[in-house]
C-alpha cells in the first residue's frame, strides 16, 4: 500500500471493521433463520403427547 505503515494499518483496520460488519449481519440472518426451523424442528420433534421423543427412538 503505503510506504507510512501507519496508514497501512488503518487501512487494514477499516477492511476488518467493514467485514466484521458485513458478517454480523450474516449472522444475524442466519440467528433469525434457525430460530425459525428450530421451532419447526421442535413441533415435529414433540409427539402429540408433548414429550421430547428422539426419531430414533420413534414407533
Amino acid at each position: 500500500m503505503s510506504a507510512d505503515p501507519g496508514t497501512a494499518s488503518l487501512a487494514r483496520h477499516i477492511a476488518r471493521v467493514k467485514k466484521d460488519t458485513l458478517n454480523d449481519k450474516v449472522k444475524k440472518n442466519r440467528i433469525r433463520k434457525d430460530s425459525v426451523v428450530s421451532s419447526f424442528e421442535k413441533s415435529k420433534l414433540l409427539g402429540p403427547s408433548g414429550k421430547h421423543t428422539p426419531t430414533f427412538y420413534a414407533t
